[in-house]
């Protein structure tokens, strides 16, 4: 009776390390006070089997404005669909012929800095599905990311004149 019990633990185990082995991100960037466009990837740090995806990202509209995104490192010639609005970007990507065991980038989001010195905001996933070639879900993790605009500083002496 042990065994079956200690049997079916280790099962479960080895499943649900095998089942969430994909990870989906979106990487913390930080720019200088006075840019104005960025372009931030949604990683994959394995993309095997991959034939579509699905995401929408949120964020606080007055530090950015979506104006669209881009095929990534791995989905050159995929069709995409975008739909940037305010406060979210939502993108669908599909190809006919599956990645391989892969990483790198799905697809680039672009939008406009309107923040100011200092603001930060959430770039958080709302969906995120990855889908194979029978149509069929992809069990993967979601990472969110932050964006932030640097500060100013400044340094110096000051002394008494006179």
């Amino acid at each position: 009776m042990k065994k079956i019990s200690w049997l079916g633990i280790m099962m479960c185990v080895l499943m649900s390390a095998s089942v969430f082995g994909t990870t989906v991100s979106i990487p913390n960037t930080n720019v200088n006070p006075g840019t104005t466009t960025v372009q931030i990837p949604i990683n994959i740090d394995n993309a095997a089997g991959v034939v579509g995806f699905q995401f929408t990202v949120t964020f606080d509209n007055s530090v950015l404005n979506a104006t669209g995104a881009v095929a990534g490192s791995l989905t050159n010639g995929w069709l995409l669909q975008v739909n940037p609005q305010a406060g979210q970007i939502s993108v669908i990507g599909a190809s006919s012929t599956a990645l391989g065991s892969v990483s790198g980038s799905l697809s680039i989001l672009q939008f406009n800095v309107v923040g100011n010195p200092a603001d930060t905001t959430n770039l958080t996933f709302t969906v995120h599905k990855l889908s194979d070639f029978n149509a069929q879900q992809i069990a993967h993790t979601a990472t969110n990311g932050t964006f932030h605009i640097n500060g100013y500083s400044i340094s110096g002496k000051v002394t008494l004149s006179g």
